[in-house]
């Protein structure tokens, strides 16, 4: 149901059915709020993301492997590159394990930052 009211654009009606669910004792499931989290990222909205993550580690649920992943490419769509590092450090910090697609993701953000800081610090040969 959430993913449905997230494909339609309506973030705040998503946010109040969680909010009612928790009010009736529900503790909404981590492939929930992945999608949540995922929802926000492919809308732009990747401090939304971050606000669905930190909800996560406060309700005591442990994020997994999906939900790193999917909070890094929400921040990698909004270009936040510098960030993805952060994440997925975080995701190893946490115990938990990176899978191929988040160590292609830290390796996809890592190649951009670098060709930013190479474009920058370069001189052209010829003037």
């Amino acid at each position: 149901m959430t993913d449905l009211i997230c494909c339609q654009g309506l973030f705040e009606q998503a946010i109040e059915v969680l909010q009612i669910v928790e009010a009736d004792g529900i503790e909404p499931n981590i492939v929930m709020l992945n999608m949540l989290i995922n929802a926000f990222g492919n809308a732009g909205r990747y401090r939304e993301a971050m606000s669905v993550y930190h909800h996560i580690k406060e309700s005591g649920v442990s994020p997994d492997v999906v939900t790193y992943t999917t909070l890094m490419k929400a921040f990698m769509r909004a270009r936040k590159f510098e960030e993805v590092s952060s994440i997925y450090k975080e995701m190893e910090y946490d115990g938990c394990t990176p899978d191929r697609k988040a160590r292609q993701m830290l390796q996809a953000a890592t190649s951009v930052i670098e060709r930013r800081h190479f474009n920058t610090t370069t001189k052209p040969l010829f003037y």
